[in-house]
């Protein structure tokens, strides 16, 4: 299967110069700026399953802010899946609650069940 081997080639190299955390970030970045929300919020929660931190997540959207626009940021941006789930980390982190439970949530509420998330969300 080629889409396999091109997974495995980005994804799962021994010596990849750039760490998982932020491969997942980039990912993400270019799933925004393509349009793609779905993919960028699926690579949102894996970057935050790797380990990437709040701050790190505002300094992304900071970014996003920055070279999108604030137009764009404002109407497709912020009513994004992928933003929800931002403010889901912001808020329950606000609660102190433990990165376990955070990602729990996330996955729950924005996993693969989710109609603008998932990619077989349609047939569930």
């Amino acid at each position: 299967n080629q889409y396999l081997k091109v997974w495995k080639r980005i994804y799962q190299r021994e010596e990849a110069a750039i760490d998982q955390k932020n491969l997942y970030l980039i990912a993400f970045g270019v799933g925004i700026g393509a349009g793609r929300m779905r993919q960028a919020t699926r690579e949102f929660i894996k970057a935050y399953a790797a380990g990437a931190t709040s701050q790190e997540l505002d300094e992304v959207f900071s970014l996003l802010i920055w070279l999108q626009g604030s137009s764009t940021f404002v109407s497709e941006i912020s009513t994004s899946t992928v933003f929800l789930a931002y403010e889901l980390i912001k808020r329950m982190e606000g609660q102190a609650k433990d990165r376990g439970e955070i990602l729990d949530a996330l996955v729950t509420k924005f996993g693969e069940r989710h109609p603008e998330v998932g990619i077989f969300a349609e047939s569930l």
